[in-house]
């Protein structure tokens, strides 16, 4: 069986006119999707209807190939959407006209609540024999499926606020309603306890100890009978967690001979 796009007999009228000189460009803008079964889409150029149509949508994007007059169209099915199968396609203008038509290979688009159930994207290649038709799209239509968009915000909250986060307030409110609203998912903290925080000292050779008190700057008592000292700042401290990975990486006690254990 053959898989391809056909113009149909509106889209031939359209791109005729496309060509002349002053005239609007082509703008695809939507998709459509349907389960007709084996249809010979050559005999259908005339009708403005997929046989069987099940989902229509705003196409993702219209891009240029390095072929002149070649056009790489992408269409996404979101994952919310199925329970049938797809084996015909329809690229559609801004003015809702269907312009090309086809049929494509058979997948399935299981129903939103299977395990199996994904974004399915199409990319649809077309080729343009005048090369004065300019194939466009509208950007105000463009979309971004939500898993897209759900990887990428994650990603980027990840950089601006990483698990492991510190933040320090004098207030001892979770900072979790604050973070929520602010990257715009679900953030999760824990409070921490007994945690100092000791700005470095490159000078110090004593700055990597695990034995960290409040007191005055620097190893003040060279003896083992009290640990060295630095000034210490307190505030309520708040650490951003994975909910999959509660445990905590360390929890460290030192001993007055500057020993120390971890669990």
């Amino acid at each position: 069986m053959t898989y391809q796009l056909l113009l149909t007999t509106l889209g031939q009228q359209k791109l005729a006119a496309a060509a002349s000189a002053g005239s609007p460009p082509v703008r695809i803008t939507q998709f459509a999707v349907g389960q007709g079964v084996n249809v010979d889409f050559s005999q259908r150029l005339d009708q403005q209807v997929l046989v069987s149509k099940r989902y229509q949508g705003a196409v993702e994007s219209v891009a240029a190939t390095s072929v002149t007059g070649q056009y790489e169209i992408t269409c996404i099915v979101p994952q919310d959407q199925g329970g049938w199968f797809i084996r015909e396609i329809g690229l559609i203008d801004n003015a809702g006209d269907l312009i090309w038509v086809g049929q494509v290979p058979e997948v399935q688009k299981p129903v939103a609540s299977s395990t199996a159930a994904v974004d399915y994207r199409i990319k649809a290649v077309i080729s343009i024999d005048n090369p004065n038709v300019n194939l466009v799209i509208d950007a105000n239509v463009v979309t971004a499926t939500q898993s897209w968009v759900d990887s990428r915000l994650n990603m980027v909250c990840q950089m601006l606020v990483p698990f492991g986060y510190k933040y320090w307030t004098h207030l001892p409110e979770s900072p979790k309603p604050l973070f929520d609203q602010l990257l715009g998912i679900p953030t999760f903290w824990r409070r921490l306890q007994g945690v100092e925080l000791v700005a470095t000292d490159d000078n110090d050779p004593h700055i990597s100890l695990p034995a960290i008190y409040a007191g005055l700057n620097g190893n003040i008592t060279p003896s083992n009978t009290a640990p060295d000292h630095y000034q210490l700042y307190t505030s309520h401290l708040w650490e951003r967690y994975d909910p999959s990975n509660v445990s905590v990486r360390y929890d460290g006690q030192s001993k007055y001979d500057g020993t120390a254990y971890y669990q």
